[in-house]
């Protein structure tokens, strides 16, 4: 199964920490984040991966190549523009012919991939999303039903007092390549606000729920948190 690693972000809340790199290149020890994600993913058998590259590219070309390095098989799909997360992923449409997944580059996660998969085909879904009860803030708000279709998605919590019975996103999906033909060509567009909405009218949006937190390295206090916990717990 192919893996799309969205690794274009410009990273402007890291600038001192990356330096005029990548942000998936910040450093977490001796390499860069998304060193660590491309071995966790190997780890779970996820081997033939598809960055998707943007802003300052060469820096991740030169550093990967096609991944032979570290038992991995890569290739890269490239735009400049900044195109959002639908439309990033319509952009690498070439690549899949079959579901796929995708992870964020910026987002270190747990996750299984065939329970995922099992999911995904049982409830014949276009998009599966991987959630958490682990709120971060950065929005990603899911309301599912007892069928875990998500029947609401919102960018912030509207609600204070339902906190508790929300889920967040995990930063990572199960993609069928029938979304394609709802994303347009060569414009800037979110899953979330974008192509979600539609989903849900087709009831073609599922959650695949998942016990464990997530890292990631979006803001320079995210940043110092997830450096401390993979070091110190070993995870990488």
């Amino acid at each position: 199964m192919k893996t799309l690693v969205l690794a274009g972000g410009f990273g402007v809340r890291l600038k001192e920490i990356i330096h005029g790199r990548p942000k998936v290149m910040a450093p977490i020890g001796d390499k860069p984040f998304l060193e660590h994600l491309l071995l966790l993913l190997r780890k779970k058998g996820l081997t033939d991966i598809i960055l998707a590259v943007g802003y300052l590219a060469p820096y991740i070309r030169e550093y990967f190549g096609d991944g032979s390095r570290w038992g991995v098989s890569i290739e890269y799909s490239e735009d400049r523009r900044p195109l959002g997360t639908a439309g990033t992923i319509k952009h690498a449409a070439s690549f899949f012919d079959s579901p796929f997944i995708v992870v964020n580059g910026d987002t270190y996660v747990d996750f299984d991939p065939e329970e995922l998969t099992a999911l995904h085909e049982k409830k014949n879904a276009m998009v599966t999303q991987v959630i958490t009860k682990h709120d971060h803030g950065h929005g990603g708000v899911a309301e599912i039903d007892k069928e875990d279709r998500i029947i609401r998605f919102h960018s912030v919590v509207e609600n204070p007092e339902k906190r508790s019975q929300l889920w967040f996103s995990a930063g990572v999906y199960m993609i069928d390549p029938a979304i394609f033909s709802i994303i347009r060509t060569g414009f800037r567009s979110s899953l979330e606000h974008d192509v979600f909405p539609a989903l849900i009218a087709k009831k073609r949006l599922y959650a695949h729920k998942i016990a464990t937190d997530y890292v990631d390295i979006g803001t320079p206090e995210y940043y110092r948190q997830a450096k401390a916990l993979l070091l110190v717990e070993g995870a990488l």
